[in-house]
This record gives structure tokens, C-alpha cells and sequence, in this order.
């Protein structure tokens, strides 16, 4: 948003090109009204000239100031970049964090498994009573809260 305020402001040079735009019609209009001797026709052609692109040196100035400047969008290019880059190195620590979870979890998998071998349970059995085991706990502490409660 303080990007587009600076576009909006006018600088000097805008003043500048804008006097010396309207400099210029002034001079050819008064040479057309007062010409000097033969070259008249000449003075009509360069002050015709004149006049005609006067509004488009005006509007393309207007249109330089109002647009982006390859600079401004430069910035605003590294700005992305460097967020992305970011957001970038965040998921990378996320990934192998997650990766490490993974290795962990299979680990605790294998021995899981190897104790069920031993015990000679299968780990789906073994994946089983450790769910009965779980919801159990979670019985057995809704329990205690009711008669904790009641007290």
C-alpha cells in the first residue's frame, strides 16, 4: 500500500516536463498567431506539431509515473522468494521430523512384534488386547472421576 501512495505522488520532474510541455504550446501558439515573414508555413507545421504531441508526452509521463517500476517489482519478486524460502526450510524440518517419528514408530513396531514371536501371540492379537487394554484404562478412569465427584 506505501508503494502505490509513492506511485500516485508527483515529483519535480513530473512538474518539470509538465512546465516545459506547456512552455512549448504556449511559444507555438503565439508564433502561429504572429508569424515572421516567409517561413510562416514552416511555423505552422512545427507549431501543429507541437501541439499535437504535447497531450501524449503528458499522458505518457502520467502512465511512466503510475506504472510499476521495474525496481518495485523486483523487490516485490525477492519478497516472495524469500517467504517461500522460508516457508520452504519449515516443511524440511517438518519432513524429517516426521521421519524421524517414522523410524521410531518402526521400531517400536519390530519390537512389538519380536515379543509377540516370543510370546507366541500374533501382532494383530497383540494390537488387539493392547485397544481392549486401552479402552479398559479409559473405563476404569471415568470411574474414578464419577466417584470422585460424588464425594
Amino acid at each position: 500500500e506505501k508503494e502505490k501512495k509513492d506511485v500516485k505522488k508527483k515529483s519535480l520532474m513530473d512538474y518539470a516536463v509538465y512546465a516545459a510541455v506547456g512552455a512549448s504550446s504556449a511559444f507555438a501558439c503565439l508564433a502561429m498567431l504572429n508569424p515572421a515573414g516567409g517561413i510562416a508555413a514552416l511555423v505552422y507545421v512545427c507549431g501543429l506539431s507541437s501541439l499535437a504531441t504535447a497531450p501524449y508526452v503528458v499522458y505518457q509521463r502520467k502512465q511512466l509515473r503510475d506504472g510499476d517500476s521495474l525496481r518495485r517489482v523486483q523487490n516485490r519478486i525477492r519478497c516472495e522468494v524469500n517467504r517461500l524460502q522460508e516457508e520452504n526450510s519449515r516443511i524440511h524440518e517438518s519432513v524429517d521430523d516426521l521421519g524421524d517419528a517414522v523410524d521410531r514408530v518402526a521400531a517400536v513396531e519390530g519390537d512389538l512384534r519380536g515379543l509377540a514371536e516370543e510370546q507366541g501371540v500374533s501382532v494383530e492379537e497383540f494390537t488387539g488386547l493392547l485397544g481392549e487394554h486401552e479402552r479398559i484404562s479409559e473405563r476404569i478412569r471415568k470411574h474414578i472421576q464419577t466417584q470422585v465427584l460424588h464425594q
